[in-house]
């Protein structure tokens, strides 16, 4: 049983969640710009606060299952459409963002070229990208979509969206590691 990410809405305000098949967390989060002569093995929720403090900006990162993971808390740079492009070659990368207000983004990139890129809760036929079908239907079954593509009004728009995630790409991050354990960190930067 994997923990999902759809619990990252109750958890944290503001984030960016990037994550990619088949690499690991250090190559991801070098890749983002993460200096791995940096990294701190194991920081709990109040070491990476102070960390962030210390650094001007940190990550969060690690691996589950075929997926790398990092995650920005008050910053965006997994959202970067050339990097997320660069490192979707031959593989899939996805970013979400939530600001706590607008925007919220979502990126798929696959193979690289764009997939999907849209602000949740927007209606498919507004959305960017190539093959936006995988989304729609992960949506509609977290039932934020109806099966026309119209948007489910009054639908928790984040949690559907990770849900969709979780759904589509099987994406899943240690609950317990992040709220109550250790992960690794990085310093990094805000853009």
């Amino acid at each position: 049983m994997t923990d999902g990410i759809a619990w990252i809405a109750d958890a944290f305000d503001t984030y960016c969640l990037t994550c990619v098949r088949g690499v690991t967390g250090v190559e991801l989060v070098t890749a983002l710009g993460g200096d791995p002569a940096h990294v701190v093995d194991a920081a709990v929720e109040t070491d990476f606060l102070t960390l962030e403090d210390d650094w001007g900006g940190a990550a969060r990162f690690g691996e589950d299952g075929s997926w790398a993971w990092v995650l920005e808390r008050w910053s965006a740079t997994g959202l970067d459409r050339p990097r997320l492009l660069a490192l979707s070659s031959g593989t899939d990368a996805i970013c979400l963002l939530e600001t706590g207000a607008s925007p919220r983004w979502f990126v798929h990139a696959g193979d690289g070229r764009i997939a999907a890129d849209f602000e949740p809760g927007v209606e498919p036929d507004q959305w960017g990208g190539q093959d936006r079908a995988p989304m729609v239907a992960a949506l509609q079954e977290a039932g934020a979509l109806r099966p026309d593509g119209t948007a489910v009004e009054d639908c928790d728009v984040q949690r559907s969206v990770l849900r969709a995630v979780e759904i589509a790409f099987g994406v899943s991050l240690p609950r317990d590691a992040l709220l109550h354990g250790a992960t690794a960190a990085v310093p990094f930067g805000r853009i």
